[in-house]
């Protein structure tokens, strides 16, 4: 059972969160109204499906393009306004750029080319483990500056995350008090995978994370990604 210092702990961070989330929504709203985002959609929806996809892609492509032409250099104008000053806290996530987060999800989906008949996973991952996860799964390897824009554009059918992702590559620290905007991103991420419906499962804890623990759907004391995914099917 969790300490209840760990519990009111884990609560107020939770708070601490819904703001960040919210200015979070705000921006991904700007930039689905983006091209360059909009494209790299279009080719992860025909990765996906990849029987349709010689008729979807090339026909969302063009609507782009014609939508891009009429545009001409007029400035886009704004989908919301400005959103209020932020509260006093931590600092908000830096806005991750549209073209360099259309690059990420064409990077992720460019080599899906046949008939899906693995899952989709986003993971917080060892960069050890990334290999292995690909021959498993259709992949999409979270970072912490941009995870919640990409599970947002590509949302999962299960996020994973392993407890060694801590122990180096850009979640270094995950877990510890080293670097807790670490805690509060992968925080940020579980609330959003369940509001879209996505399977959470923690992996690799060895009885370690104890008040994080409550927040996954499904907990596996093995790494091995053939094993995460039976846990996560259970």
């Amino acid at each position: 059972m969790a300490d209840p210092l760990q519990t009111a702990e884990l609560a107020r961070r939770l708070q601490e969160t819904e703001a960040e989330l919210a200015r979070v929504r705000t921006r991904l709203r700007r930039l689905e109204s983006s091209s360059a985002v909009q494209l790299a959609q279009a080719l992860v929806a025909g990765a996906r499906d990849p029987r349709r996809a010689p008729v979807t892609v090339p026909r969302e492509v063009a609507r782009l393009a014609k939508r891009w032409r009429a545009r001409g250099s007029s400035a886009p104008l704004p989908l919301d306004p400005p959103p209020p000053p932020a509260p006093a806290g931590p600092p908000a996530a830096t806005a991750v750029p549209a073209d360099r987060l259309a690059a990420r999800l064409a990077e992720e989906y460019a080599v899906v080319a046949v008939p899906r008949t693995r899952p989709v996973v986003a993971g917080v991952l060892p960069p050890s483990a990334v290999a292995e996860w690909q021959q498993a799964a259709i992949l999409t390897v979270l970072r912490p500056d941009d995870a919640l824009a990409v599970l947002a554009l590509a949302p999962p059918e299960v996020l994973v995350v392993d407890a060694s992702a801590g122990a180096s590559g850009p979640w270094a620290h995950l877990g510890s008090w080293a670097a807790p905007e670490r805690e509060r991103a992968l925080l940020a991420l579980l609330s959003a995978a369940g509001e879209l419906g996505a399977r959470r499962v923690l992996c690799g804890a060895a009885g370690g994370w104890p008040a994080l623990q409550q927040l996954f759907d499904a907990v596996v004391a093995e790494s091995d990604a053939a094993a995460v995914l039976a846990g996560a099917a259970a």
